[in-house]
């Protein structure tokens, strides 16, 4: 076994699509998800963090499963403080090295979907506008996926309105210590989304 192939068969399990209980693992985990993914995988959340794991970029699934830990773990791991979001630009990168390279088509839609997701959690509008594209290519890719990439879509929409309407996302200022404008305030004081933070 890979060493990466424990983080793909947590979050994914062994079926395309995954299973709606991975998928409730995903978005509505919670606080036992979180503890798994610390047991399981805190170790090597940080040895990502330090660069340890940056040979991973040189395999499609090792870079997936890179992106996993440092953006999606690190939400789990560092729920509600600033390291939930400290490590978002690499994701990043790696994620818009994967689309211009080879590592993106050789993923699975679900591979491809978490591979897409730090240029969700960007607060960078260009970043939002690559996305759509690569998400409208991605239901092109797999038609017969349509109803489970239909939540991606929308959740893209409701990300990119938001950093339209602020230029970040409001539902992060006080972990990382930014100041709330009066409209964020407003905003925060409503039905905001937080996305799980």
């Amino acid at each position: 076994m890979t060493p990466w192939q424990s983080i793909l068969d947590f979050w994914f399990g062994d079926q395309e699509p995954p299973e709606p209980a991975f998928r409730k693992r995903w978005f509505r985990g919670g606080a036992e998800v979180d503890q798994q993914i610390s047991e399981r995988f805190g170790e090597l959340h940080q040895r990502a963090v330090d660069g340890e794991l940056d040979a991973w970029l040189s395999h499609p699934h090792g870079r997936l499963a890179l992106i996993l830990l440092i953006d999606q773990f690190s939400r789990n791991l560092y729920r509600g403080q600033a390291e939930a979001f400290a490590w978002d630009h690499r994701a990043q990168q790696w994620t818009l090295e994967a689309l211009d390279g080879e590592h993106y088509p050789a993923l699975a839609a679900s591979g491809r979907m978490f591979c897409l997701m730090p240029l969700m959690h960007a607060e960078d509008l260009a970043l939002h506008d690559r996305l759509a594209d690569a998400i409208e290519q991605l239901c092109t890719d797999f038609p017969e996926q349509q109803d489970f990439l239909d939540g991606l879509r929308t959740s893209a929409i409701e990300h990119r309105d938001i950093i339209v309407r602020f230029g970040r996302y409001p539902h992060r200022n006080a972990a990382v210590g930014r100041t709330n404008t009066d409209e964020e305030v407003a905003y925060l004081a409503g039905d905001a989304a937080r996305f799980g933070q």
